[in-house]
């Protein structure tokens, strides 16, 4: 879809190791979580919340997975708005199953494996740490079929997240891909499309508040190539990236009304956030490290990759440590140290064998398609 935008890169580096890291607290710390399968009741939640505050503002927090879902959008819009449409829409729409099943697929089956051989420690750890969000996987059991089943079309239906836990949102990707698509052909060249922005915004709040985040993306791409002369205005960008940043993070999610969903509040979050950075250069140029971008390429296998490997050799050495009588911290500390170079040969070697070959197989249907 055309060159690398370097910060972006780097954002996405930044997302997808918050969300690592998030995924592991949830596994093995998970003080003042009050998620999906927390345990806690709910007439118990808020005051749980509030007692761990603010160990529970990181516990309970997706905002970097939903930063995710606005890049797309981001991205997506702002090649169109340098005047590259509407075959990168056509494109883009012909490759998207294409570039993420393969991955899809990879992932899914590395945990079957794993699961077929005994190789994963999930219940250990789970009664261990103690974390019933780990404890909760795999209990009705697994097969072949179900798994193809979820790669090629259940994942990007209805979110299926049974083998791997970080599926749950595929669904969320790949519509709301699509979404990003329709809404660019739609209104992308329309005066008026900002009243579209606020339309669909308010209409995600109405349906389902998981993609109001896309629309954030295009109207942040749209809005930082309308206003391009706020880029002299840093004092102005940084407030929005700070707002983004707090608003994304530090409202309670025990405290929202039940109207309200969560991820229009991650929208409202990123809007600002992406904004600010697409805004100021001294920012963008801070994220753009090498090793950042670096990172940021290999962003998905490590979104992908990191929790088989979590629940196989991390959860592994975990249990072995506290058999050894050792503390949870140690045990923890000592997993996680360990775990790092094994996560980081996974997520590169994901991303030689699984990523690169995915990229030329979507972009050989495009090729045949056209």
């Amino acid at each position: 879809m055309g060159s690398h935008i370097k910060y972006i890169d780097g954002l996405k580096a930044i997302s997808s190791i918050w969300v690592t890291l998030f995924h592991y607290v949830l596994a093995f710390f998970p003080i003042g979580y009050v998620g999906w399968e927390c345990g806690i009741a709910d007439s118990d939640k808020s005051e749980y919340y509030f007692n761990h505050f603010p160990l529970s503002v990181f516990t309970n927090s997706s905002f970097p997975l939903y930063t995710f879902f606005a890049l797309i959008g981001f991205i997506v819009a702002t090649v169109y708005f340098k005047g590259d449409s509407p075959k990168l829409l056509v494109k883009q729409s012909v490759k998207r199953y294409f570039r993420l099943m393969p991955p899809v697929l990879a992932c899914t089956m590395i945990c079957y494996v794993f699961l077929a051989c005994g190789l994963f420690f999930n219940g250990e750890l789970g009664r261990i740490a103690p974390s019933h969000w780990s404890s909760v996987y795999y209990q009705g059991g697994y097969s072949f079929l179900s798994a193809l089943k979820s790669s090629f079309y259940t994942a990007f239906i209805h979110g299926d997240g049974y083998y791997c836990s970080i599926l749950w949102c595929m669904n969320i990707i790949f519509i709301g891909s699509y979404l990003t698509y329709s809404f660019l052909a739609l209104f992308g060249n329309s005066k008026f499309r900002f009243f579209a922005y606020a339309a669909g915004f308010f209409l995600s709040m109405a349906i389902d508040g998981n993609y109001a985040s896309f629309i954030a993306g295009i109207a942040a791409a749209d809005a930082a190539s309308c206003c391009s002369k706020l880029k002299a205005c840093n004092a102005l960008s940084l407030a929005l990236i700070f707002a983004g940043v707090l608003i994304g993070n530090f409202i309670p999610v025990v405290s929202l009304p039940v109207w309200l969903h969560l991820g229009v509040v991650y929208a409202v979050g990123n809007f600002l956030m992406i904004l600010g950075f697409a805004l100021n250069p001294c920012m963008q140029r801070l994220v753009s490290s090498d090793t950042l971008c670096k990172l940021g390429k290999w962003s998905f296998s490590l979104i992908l990759i990191h929790f088989p490997i979590m629940m196989s050799f991390s959860a592994w050495i975990f249990v072995k440590m506290r058999e050894a009588g050792f503390g949870l911290g140690i045990g923890a500390t000592v997993s996680w140290m360990l775990s790092l170079p094994i996560l980081a040969a996974a997520t590169m070697l994901f991303y030689r064998f699984v990523e690169i070959p995915s990229e030329k197989f979507a972009d050989l249907i495009w090729r045949k398609f056209q």
